[in-house]
């Protein structure tokens, strides 16, 4: 296991550098470019000064050697040789050093069998479609899955979307806070925030119904509970 710390260390330095290189490579030659189109800008300048294709074969084969050596005595095509040479110096050094890191037969390491609970496997599968809400999903799976699974255990996750929809609806906001409180020792803080959350919504649907006496004796019934979190 340390070894192979050390080899995805010395990976990732490796790798770190090839992108710095390649960062610091394209700047250098975008800059390079820039000055070579400034430099053709201002050869075409010398060859039209008023706009006019006005050089002769001499003074245009004149400016261009000029613009050759420009080039040359500046070392743009040199630094451009360069620059891509250091760069694949580096990334083919990369390349080296990471088959030389990965084993032999990557293909035998990956075909290994590995030993597992199918059955573990499959009912994990189908808890996930449950806890999704796929119920419909989750009972064909375990049908073709053939799991012999304890539907207690899939219960809680009906009960739970059944009060979700149940709240969404407003049909049953009342059978929403008997499930939650039915399970205070299950959930975080007991479920109190979101049991006063429903206490409040059943209030105001109340009051939406044009029942403000009934939205009274259920304030006074249910909210004094609240009074110690809710500050």
């Amino acid at each position: 296991m340390a070894a192979l710390g050390e080899k995805l260390s010395q990976l990732e330095s490796a790798l770190d550098k090839v992108a710095k290189k390649q960062k610091t490579s394209h700047m250098k030659l975008i800059s390079t470019i820039d000055q070579l189109i400034s430099d053709v800008g201002n050869c075409r300048t010398l060859l039209n000064p008023d706009g006019m294709e006005t050089g002769s074969e001499s003074s245009v084969s004149e400016v261009l050697s000029m613009l050759h050596k420009k080039a040359q005595d500046g070392g743009s095509l040199n630094k451009v040789r360069t620059e891509h040479k250091e760069y694949h110096a580096l990334l083919s050094k990369f390349g080296k050093l990471l088959d030389k890191s990965l084993p032999e037969d990557a293909a035998a390491a990956i075909a290994t069998p590995v030993e597992f609970d199918a059955d573990a496997l499959c009912s994990v599968i189908a808890q996930h479609f449950y806890h999704q809400g796929q119920f419909d999903l989750g009972n064909l799976f375990i049908k073709e899955a053939k799991l012999n699974l304890d539907g207690q255990s899939m219960q809680p996750f009906i009960d739970m979307y059944q009060m979700v929809d149940s709240v969404a609806s407003g049909t049953d906001v009342l059978g929403a806070v008997r499930w939650l409180q039915s399970r205070r020792a299950e959930l975080k803080d007991g479920g109190r925030g979101l049991e006063f959350k429903l206490h409040t919504l059943h209030y105001a649907r109340l009051l939406r119904l044009g029942q403000p006496l009934e939205a009274l004796k259920y304030a006074r019934a249910n909210f004094p509970a609240f009074a110690s979190t809710r500050g």
